[in-house]
């Protein structure tokens, strides 16, 4: 075997190498980083720029800022959506989002001794999957508006039953 050959082929394996610790999550690509990190050691990375996968707990509006709880309390992380005149995001993220997984990109935070991040573009949050059952929960304020939400569709329902349901025609309706 050529001694170029030889070194050719270690520079193929090498490259190759990279490329799979790069799709693995396992090196960082300039000042991006290619890991994940859990929301509950976000503090340990304040003033860096990160990927942060997780559940949304809780969700909540606060006129043009939605805010999503990430992680258990009390590491907890805050993600911040600012929903701008222009921006892209989903219709009413508060519900959107809950109890979804999802990974932000941004640059960790903290502010009155929270941690959190701020994201202005809808490109730097992405639902990963479904969360396994039973692992998130809405606050009770959401689950007491859906309940509310499913009794008004079962007396709406309730109401079209009763005007498709044919009458003699002395009864009113």
């Amino acid at each position: 075997m050529r001694a170029g050959h030889a070194h050719d082929r270690r520079s193929r394996w090498g490259l190759i190498g990279c490329i799979l610790a790069v799709v693995l999550g396992g090196v960082t690509v300039g000042a991006t980083p290619v890991t994940t990190i859990s929301p509950n050691v976000a503090a340990l990375y304040v003033g860096e720029q990160q990927v942060i996968e997780g559940t949304v707990t809780a969700a909540e509006r606060d006129g043009a800022t939605v805010r999503l709880r990430l992680g258990m309390r009390p590491h907890e992380l805050t993600v911040s959506l600012i929903i701008g005149l222009l921006s892209n995001f989903p219709p009413e993220p508060e519900h959107f989002y809950a109890a979804r997984t999802v990974r932000v990109v941004g640059t960790v935070r903290s502010f009155r001794g929270a941690t959190e991040m701020v994201i202005r573009d809808p490109a730097d949050i992405q639902i990963v999957g479904a969360p396994p059952p039973g692992e998130a929960h809405l606050e009770p304020a959401a689950e007491t508006e859906v309940q509310q939400l499913k009794q008004k569709v079962q007396q709406l329902e309730q109401r079209v039953h009763e005007l498709e349901t044919p009458r003699p025609p002395d009864q009113p309706r």
